[in-house]
């Protein structure tokens, strides 16, 4: 009788055991839950900086102004443009916004030109843009304001200031990049191209400043 007793225990012990694994194979498994999600958004700060043409083009600057011919006024700058492309970079510093004035007037009998690029920067290389008057097929004499009347991104361009036009791009001021518009004096870099002129071609350019 013991025996059976004994017998009858384990097969109930074994029965519990078996009940308890079949609920747990039936049971539907449990969806972690996620943690909730969140967004920080970091304000972008500029990694890249600009520089004065002067020091973009260091020790060949001067080169630069001889070749082209640059005359400074008291609120004039004067430079010649000339053959099949041609570039200079000019440091503006001048501390009254407004807008700009550029006569164009061919050398040598050139009456028209393919291309005239003049584009104010905060910086040079790369630099905020304070105005863009991109003119093709031109045809000479020309008047042309800076920034273009119809221009819907820029209204005047400010006095030549550090970052005076944007921080997309900031500026290398005695070897740190400033991201900020601080409002202390530093030169705009002027930047001014003739494309498709012609291997003779010849533009005598004078901007006025306001």
């Amino acid at each position: 009788m013991r025996i059976l007793r004994e017998a009858g225990i384990l097969l109930v012990i074994v029965a519990a055991v078996l009940a308890t694994a079949v609920g747990a194979l039936g049971a539907k498994p449990e969806h972690p839950v996620k943690p909730p999600t969140t967004t920080t958004t970091v304000p972008e700060e500029p990694t890249l900086g600009g520089y004065t043409c002067a020091e973009y083009y260091e020790g060949e600057y001067d080169a630069m102004l001889a070749e082209h011919e640059v005359a400074f006024g008291d609120n004039t700058i004067e430079f010649r443009l000339s053959g099949k492309k041609d570039f200079v970079c000019l440091d503006v510093n001048w501390d009254t916004g407004g807008t700009w004035e550029v006569d164009a007037i061919g050398n040598e009998g050139t009456t028209q030109i393919g291309r005239l690029l003049l584009v104010p920067r905060d910086s040079y290389a790369p630099g905020d843009e304070c105005a863009r008057v991109d003119l093709r097929n031109v045809t000479l004499p020309l008047v042309q304001q800076l920034p273009h009347p119809d221009d819907p991104d820029h209204e005047l361009i400010l006095a030549s200031t550090v970052n005076a036009c944007g921080t997309q791009f900031g500026e290398w001021i005695d070897g740190v990049l400033v991201t900020t518009a601080t409002g202390d004096s530093h030169p705009l870099a002027f930047f001014a191209q003739l494309i498709a002129g012609g291997s003779g071609a010849s533009v005598v350019v004078t901007v006025t400043l306001p």
